[in-house]
């Protein structure tokens, strides 16, 4: 279990966050390819739900050449094949380049991306509200169950009942608590995580600004580095005969202060460049 330490720190928070974030950012081990696959396990098979993984098959050409096509299929067909589900094979480029025109497109989109914002931030709202309802009633158990304890406690000192009778009603009650307890701090992680994903929509609308500016001019790795800082899952349709296309895109952002994430990774990527900026 990891614990936000409570001794005096060294260096400030904020260093620390830039140094982990920039330790991060070049962590990323490089492919051999000179053309990587760019969404490898981001992608969603339709069918099972599993990552989906790169594949290259070779045709030839009637002058003998050979040409590569490259495509994202479902890991689980890739490794225990067609009994085990569909290859629901997508071209890599088409649904590549389909991403970052749709993020591009729900950037520009002033109206959407400001409703879908709201939207997201009134869920986690009313979630929050609804975590805190259910602590308060916990916490009301627990003080009926430490009431009772000391009941029992007055009740045996009265030889009202045996020891043998206070022994298994105290352990049912300490039972009764250790449950409570454990999801009281259940509950309390849920909306400690719940807090940190209120969306600024301001600081959302810079980020994606730069994001896709640098996607422009990045190479391949450093694209797909970018598309794992900002992707969590993408999943993918059955359209008209046979062909496939990018049904949903879910974005991943994460503001914690105390926890090392993806977002703090790419703003560092994105913004803080030199050592000296703000």
């Amino acid at each position: 279990m990891v614990v936000e330490g409570k001794h005096e720190t060294i260096i400030s928070n904020e260093l620390w966050n830039i140094v982990q974030a920039r330790r991060q950012s070049k962590s990323f081990k490089q492919r051999q390819s000179h053309e990587p696959f760019l969404l490898s396990s981001t992608l969603r098979c339709p069918n099972c739900g599993q990552g989906m993984v790169s594949s290259i098959t070779t045709s030839t050409r009637k002058d003998g050449s050979k040409r590569k096509h490259r495509y994202y299929v479902c890991s689980v067909f890739h490794n225990k094949g067609s009994s085990a589900c569909k290859a629901n094979s997508i071209k890599a480029y088409d649904v590549e380049d389909t991403v970052i025109k749709r993020v591009t497109e729900f950037l520009n989109d002033s109206a959407g991306f400001s409703q879908t914002i709201e939207n997201i931030n009134k869920s986690t709202v009313q979630s929050n509200v609804k975590l805190k309802e259910q602590l308060e009633d916990i916490e009301t158990e627990l003080k009926e169950a430490n009431a009772m304890q000391e009941k029992y406690m007055e009740a045996f000192e009265q030889n009202l009942f045996p020891v043998s009778i206070l022994q298994e009603r105290l352990q049912k009650l300490a039972k009764s608590k250790n449950d409570l307890e454990q999801k009281k701090n259940e509950l309390s992680v849920q909306l400690s995580s719940s807090d940190t994903k209120i969306i600024p929509p301001d600081v959302v609308r810079l980020l994606l600004e730069k994001y896709v500016q640098a996607f422009q001019h990045s190479t391949r790795e450093k694209k797909k580095q970018l598309f794992q800082l900002l992707l969590n899952k993408i999943t993918i349709k059955q359209s008209d005969g046979r062909s496939r296309t990018v049904d949903k895109i879910e974005l991943d952002f994460d503001f914690s202060e105390v926890n090392l994430s993806n977002t703090f990774t790419l703003i560092h990527i994105l913004f803080l460049k030199s050592d000296h900026s703000e």
